[in-house]
């Protein structure tokens, strides 16, 4: 009889410890679901970092003494964003400190400014001369993952790099130019009018800057806009 009880007793204390494995192992099933949910969900997340795209304010040097053509190669997986620099020339020309940084001066011949025309395929043509090398500025789009395959010599002639959904940065005109609509504005902004002329900042319909639909902005001159409130632009 005290064999049969113990008996059991074994038995029952099996079937407990079954119990406890299957909801272990159970538990163990969910985690690992979970740990893929995870897993799954960071692959998404590193696939839109990597996808992401930015706009970049990009330069290289050239030597226009000589001649006033040539070609560069953007850097890898950039597209050339026709929008920022004006839709003729694409890029502006600014002379070269003694470490060969940007001065943001434009170069100029016999009192007028040297500009650049940027093709879409890398193609330059300067409007004349210049006896020192100088930097061909532009802008250019580009994933975060081309972004990451840049060689240091591309990553540091690098100005600028936003977020191309956001707006910030320097933006370099040519051309009248238009803000974005203040409901999308984050951070600051920086417009340089690196044209021969006075251009105009507008604003999109219901936005004001310094309440005013236009503001006038001479050569050279630049603005630090900021929203001060909703459809209210301030220059600081």
């Amino acid at each position: 009889m005290d064999a049969e009880i113990k008996y059991r007793n074994a038995f029952h204390k099996f079937n407990l410890s079954q119990v406890q494995i299957n909801g272990i192992n159970y538990l163990i099933d969910r985690k690992t679901e979970d740990i893929y949910v995870q897993i799954d969900g960071i692959n998404v997340r590193i696939d839109n970092i990597e996808n992401n795209e930015f706009k970049i304010t990009h330069y290289q040097i050239i030597d226009i003494s000589g001649t006033t053509t040539g070609n560069i190669t953007l850097p890898q997986g950039a597209v050339l964003d026709t929008t920022s620099l004006g839709s003729v020339d694409n890029s502006v020309l600014s002379t070269l400190d003694g470490s060969n940084k940007v001065t943001y001066e434009t170069p100029k011949a016999n009192g007028l400014a040297i500009t650049a025309n940027l093709s879409t395929n890398g193609s330059w043509v300067a409007s004349d001369n210049y006896a020192d090398p100088v930097a061909l500025i532009y802008s250019v789009v580009v994933t975060f993952l081309d972004y990451s395959t840049w060689s240091s010599a591309d990553k540091d002639t690098t100005l600028d790099l936003i977020e191309k959904k956001e707006f910030g940065g320097i933006v370099y005109i040519t051309a009248d130019y238009e803000l974005p609509d203040s409901t999308l504005f984050e951070d600051e902004l920086i417009v340089k009018n690196v044209h021969t002329t006075v251009l105009n900042v507008n604003t999109i319909t219901a936005d004001k800057l310094e309440s005013e639909d236009t503001q006038l902005i001479y050569p050279d001159e630049s603005f630090t806009i900021r929203l001060y409130q909703a459809n209210d632009y301030r220059i600081v």
